[in-house]
C-alpha cells in the first residue's frame, strides 16, 4: 500500500510544480482559512491534496506514506518552513477577506474570548449556544422525553446587530405539533431580535469580523 501511495507521489510532483497536503481525520482541528490555502496553492500550480487519516486501519496499511514523501521533496526545493510559510500567506489573505472583502468566519473557529457575546446581557445558556425557553401562547404539552426544538442560525455583524436569521434544523417528535412549525420559527425570529438583537461583535486576531452564529430554542 505504500509503495503504491509513493507511486502516486512521484507522478503528482512530475505533473505539477509541486503538492500540498492538508491532514483530514475524525477530531483534527481544521484551520478556517482551507479556501485561501487552496487558492494559494493553484495559483503557484500545486497540487492540493487532502490526505485521509482514519479511524479504522486495515492490515498492511501505512498511513501517510504519500504526504510524507511529498513533505520531503517539498522541503528539498523550497526549504524546511515552507509549509508555514504557505499557510502563514493563507492565514493572511483569510483575515484580508474577513476585515476588508465581508467575508464570514464561524463562531467555532474562534476562540472563546473571540466569539460574539451580548451586549450589556451576560446569559450563560447563550454562551453555550442555547437560548433560553421561549414560552408561547400556543397550546404545547411539552414532556422530558420527546423534543421539540429548532436551530436559528444567524450572522453578528461588525457593528452587533444580527441578519440573515434561517432556521437550519427543525426536530418534532409531536406529528400534531408541525402545524405550529411556521408561528414557532416567527416567535424564534423575534425574540433574537427584540430580546437578543445587540451583541459585541467577534474577532479574530483581534480584528472585529462578521461571524455566523447558531443558537439551539426550545419551546413551552
Amino acid at each position: 500500500m505504500c509503495l503504491n501511495a509513493i507511486a502516486r507521489a512521484k507522478k503528482d510532483l512530475e505533473e505539477f510544480k509541486g503538492v500540498i497536503t492538508y491532514p483530514i481525520c475524525f477530531g483534527c482541528k481544521s484551520v478556517p482559512y482551507i479556501k485561501e490555502f487552496k487558492e494559494l496553492t493553484k495559483k503557484k500550480d500545486f497540487k492540493f491534496q487532502f490526505e485521509d487519516f482514519g479511524c479504522l486501519q486495515f492490515e498492511g496499511h501505512t498511513y501517510g506514506c504519500y504526504g510524507g514523501y511529498v513533505n520531503q521533496i517539498m522541503k528539498e526545493k523550497l526549504g524546511d518552513n515552507y509549509y508555514q510559510n504557505l499557510l502563514s500567506e493563507a492565514k493572511n489573505q483569510f483575515v484580508i477577506n474577513l476585515t476588508e472583502n465581508d467575508s464570514l468566519i464561524s463562531i467555532y473557529d474562534l476562540k472563546t474570548n473571540e466569539k460574539p457575546s451580548l451586549l450589556g446581557q451576560k446569559i450563560e445558556l447563550i454562551d453555550e449556544g442555547i437560548m433560553p425557553r421561549i414560552r408561547t401562547n400556543l397550546p404545547l404539552i411539552i414532556s422530558d422525553h420527546n423534543s421539540l426544538l429548532l436551530d436559528l442560525d444567524f450572522i453578528v455583524e461588525k457593528n452587533g446587530a444580527v441578519s440573515n436569521l434561517k432556521i437550519s434544523n427543525w426536530v418534532n417528535q409531536y406529528p400534531q405539533y408541525e402545524q405550529y412549525k411556521e408561528q414557532l420559527s416567527q416567535i424564534a425570529f423575534e425574540t433574537l431580535r427584540y430580546k437578543y438583537g445587540i451583541w459585541n461583535p467577534g474577532r479574530y486576531d483581534g480584528k472585529v469580523v462578521r461571524t455566523k452564529n447558531i443558537l439551539r430554542v426550545h419551546f413551552d
